[in-house]
């Protein structure tokens, strides 16, 4: 009986470290801006040179909307789409 339980055991914490590896990327990307936002707000670095995510974050969604970046980012893109399918067709 011993033996069953410990499986039991074992296939629940195997489950719950599955859960735990879904979220590693998400972890990491919230690990990657809290230390952005620490470093930015402690004044380790110049703010003109790091400003804080939020403030870089508005700043490219003002210039999505109000600038001309929208459509330059689409011919961007479209260029790089370009070039992938031509490479692809090339190398066939």
């Amino acid at each position: 009986m011993t033996a069953t339980y410990g499986s039991k055991r074992r296939v629940q914490t195997a489950l719950r470290f599955r859960h735990i590896d879904q979220l590693l990327p998400l972890v990491g990307v919230l690990a990657l801006f809290i230390i952005w936002w620490l470093i930015s707000v402690s004044g380790w670095v110049n703010p003109v040179l790091l400003p804080t995510p939020w403030t870089t974050i508005a700043t490219l969604f003002q210039a999505m909307f109000t600038d001309n970046m929208a459509i330059d980012f689409g011919a961007t893109v479209l260029r790089t789409f370009s070039a992938f399918l031509l490479a692809e067709k090339n190398s066939s």
